[in-house]
């Protein structure tokens, strides 16, 4: 199972509807995998806190399959776990995937507070927090980022200032965490963020960051919490 495609919307206050931040991400998604086209989708997850509210806006898998020319053939479904709202829908494509409901799902992460982006399936696979190269990890405080690294086992339980004073998140050292930024660098669109988290894992994991590239990425673990409090962790690599 792989992650084969990626495309994000550009983040900021615009005067974009949810029809064309959808359609500037899928643009961009298709384009980076030209083997694959509208048709040949044939499931679609949707991550989204507040459409209704926000954007006056119901029924968003529907719009998102309109937008993008797509038929789900098998499912069509929207997620809502707060803030990981998108990394649960990149769960649900993993688990529709695996079992043999869907060959090809898109997970679109949608909110007009600040815009969408998708991604395609997921790689998941048993490894140490010492094999992680990159994360990107729930820093909506900066005490929650310090606590994720002990809590991930990036470093010992009471050490994560230490760890973060000392430079263990950055290039150069043992992990390098939120290379685009974390949620304060970058901005918290709720249902986007864990799809945008997941485009940055599988640009990271084909050297397409540009100037954030870990050098010689191989394992990248991407985190949010929220919901009930749990922590939801995915794993990605490349063979």
């Amino acid at each position: 199972m792989a992650l084969v495609g990626a495309g994000l919307s550009r983040f900021g206050v615009r005067e974009a509807g949810l029809r064309e931040l959808i359609a500037e991400a899928g643009r961009a998604c298709f384009a980076s995998v030209p083997a694959l086209g509208p048709a040949d989708v044939d499931g679609l997850v949707v991550g989204s806190v507040l459409p209704e509210r926000a954007a006056l806006q119901s029924h968003v898998a529907p719009l998102a399959a309109e937008t993008l020319g797509i038929r789900p053939r098998t499912l069509s479904a929207r997620t809502e776990h707060m803030c990981a709202s998108g990394t649960v829908g990149m769960r649900y494509a993993y688990a529709f995937i695996a079992a043999g409901l869907a060959d090809v799902v898109m997970v679109v992460g949608m909110e007009k507070m600040n815009l969408p982006n998708m991604g395609e399936a997921i790689l998941n696979a048993g490894i140490r927090a010492d094999d992680v190269d990159f994360s990107e990890v729930h820093d909506c405080f900066a005490i929650a980022e310090v606590i994720a690294y002990e809590e991930l086992g990036f470093c010992a339980k009471g050490e994560g200032g230490a760890f973060a004073a000392v430079g263990g998140s950055d290039y150069g050292d043992a992990v390098v965490v939120n290379p685009r930024g974390g949620l304060m660098g970058s901005g918290h669109p709720l249902g986007v963020t864990g799809v945008a988290q997941a485009a940055e894992a599988f640009w990271q994991l084909r050297e397409e960051a540009d100037e954030r590239q870990v050098p010689d990425a191989r394992v990248g673990l991407t985190h949010n919490n929220s919901g009930m409090g749990e922590h939801v962790v995915m794993l990605y690599g490349r063979e």
